[in-house]
């Protein structure tokens, strides 16, 4: 079974989300934002797709610490300001077999 975490819940976050839903492999869910807020958004988003029994498991958190260990895809769909943390944060407490960065990388070296 796969692994997906997707950090960042805003407005593309919460779509990413939405075509997520969509995938018709069997997988693991995880979706990451500090804002409770943004992550009633998403959820609420992702209740108006309808149901699909290959998401094995979906799990809200706010916190990165949260996400499993092994991953076999993370989306960041972040802020620019805050993106590089964010894949520090990922890449040095986790395993990611792939990234997917929304938008440009890092605004500056």
């Amino acid at each position: 079974m796969k692994r997906v975490a997707l950090i960042g819940t805003g407005q593309l976050g919460s779509r990413h989300l939405q075509a997520l839903s969509k995938i018709d492999i069997p997988f693991e869910l995880q979706v990451v934002d500090p804002s409770e807020d943004s992550l009633r958004v998403a959820r609420e988003r992702y209740l108006e797709i309808p149901e699909n029994h290959n998401i094995y498991s979906i799990d809200f958190l706010t916190e990165i610490d949260g996400l499993n260990a092994n991953l076999d895809l993370c989306i960041i769909a972040t802020n620019a300001d805050v993106r590089f943390k964010v894949f520090q944060a990922l890449v040095s407490n986790k395993k990611v077999s792939y990234i997917v960065f929304e938008k440009i990388v890092f605004q500056s070296e």
